[in-house]
């Protein structure tokens, strides 16, 4: 069974919520639509996110780079 787009995102949402102790709606918006239409997992989703959109605001170790 296919997931849909809003339990994907949810997932998404728990990823960033467990590493940051922020949701989603608290960050700068990433093209999550286009994630989902791309097929990644919620995991790879939020790490394009990070590489796309949060990188240059947020240090790496915080999302636990190095």
């Amino acid at each position: 069974m296919k997931t849909t787009f809003r339990n994907w995102l949810e997932q998404c949402d728990r990823i960033v919520s467990a590493k940051l102790g922020l949701g989603l709606h608290d960050l700068a918006d990433a093209d999550w639509r286009g994630y989902f239409d791309d097929e990644l997992t919620p995991r790879d989703a939020c790490n394009c996110a990070y590489d796309d959109m949060w990188s240059d605001d947020m240090p790496a170790e915080l999302w636990g780079r190095r």
